[in-house]
């Protein structure tokens, strides 16, 4: 269908959430001082009130700039996504980042880590090629269409790419920022020119295949090399299963190749498109630090 089924993905979460527990729900550990949000009723930045549940995006933002009272195509449908699903709040770096704060753009990028993590939900628009393309299937933006064809009773449906080609050939995939961002969201819906996906640490979803829930549910994410390759949506970790088998130091190395192959619009980004990362093997029970980048 050209427009997105809201109840297939609100199924989706609402089986992750009853099933995966802290798996796919971890505790809030740290609050970012400051955070703030886009409240999708208004419209309006405000300061994320206590508790607060929002959903994250994650786009490129390619040439269109547009100013930081106003709103891009990707981020109205965003707006809509977040607001059919029961989410009041998004999260937007953009907007939700003063950029005219040399101290408050430190402190979040010090945080991205926190701030995806906490996420009840990241979207990841993977289809276009900057920030006013929006999310097919949302708004304008229409979807590629699935063509069948019925032959002496007998239908014949098109298969769409596989997510994670459509994911590995877009533009999203070769940008340092959205490397970390991928990889640090717990639940992830991600938004192709043919269809939306569902990911998350214990299974993965899409609209054109309707299975039921249970085949696609693991209590671990160690199913994940047959589906999109996890972490993080990536060019070069293709090998799941390879991955999966690796230390955490070398998992680390292998995610510093990954990011070494993206681009970056400012070189001066170098270091904070990846410090999310960083900082997440830095907090984890046996840490691995860093000195500017290199472990």
């Amino acid at each position: 269908k050209d427009r997105i089924n809201y109840a297939m993905i609100q199924s989706w979460i609402t089986f992750c959430q009853s099933k995966h527990g802290h798996l796919c729900s971890p505790p809030i550990t740290k609050i970012i001082e400051r955070l703030r949000v886009i409240d999708v009723d208004s419209l309006r930045v405000i300061a994320a009130p206590e508790n607060c549940n929002y959903v994250a995006l994650s786009y490129v933002w390619g040439s269109h700039a547009t100013p930081t009272d106003s709103f891009s195509q990707v981020v109205r449908d965003s707006s809509v996504v977040a607001k059919k699903l029961g989410y009041k709040y998004l999260w937007v770096d953009k907007h939700c980042i003063d950029q005219d704060s040399p101290a408050d753009k430190h402190e979040q990028v010090q945080a991205m880590h926190v701030i995806y993590g906490n996420a009840r939900l990241t979207l990841i628009a993977a289809a276009g090629e900057d920030c006013q393309y929006g999310l097919p299937g949302v708004a304008s933006r229409e979807r590629i269409e699935q063509s069948a064809l019925s032959i002496d009773g007998n239908l014949y449906v098109q298969n769409f790419p596989h997510v994670s080609q459509a994911v590995g050939g877009s533009r999203w995939a070769t940008r340092g920022w959205t490397l970390q961002e991928g990889l640090l969201s717990h639940r992830r819906l991600i938004f192709t020119d043919h269809q939306v996906a569902f990911q998350c640490y214990g299974m993965h979803c899409v609209e054109a295949v309707h299975w039921p829930y249970e085949l696609m549910h693991a209590k671990s994410s160690h199913r994940f090399p047959e589906n999109v390759p996890r972490p993080p949506l990536g060019r070069q970790i293709q090998d799941q299963q390879y991955y999966n088998t690796l230390q955490p130091d070398f998992k680390l190395l292998s995610l510093l190749e990954e990011y070494s192959n993206r681009t970056l619009s400012y070189p001066s980004d170098s270091l904070n498109a990846f410090l999310g990362v960083l900082s997440s093997f830095a907090s984890r029970k046996h840490p691995i630090y860093h000195v500017w980048g290199v472990p």
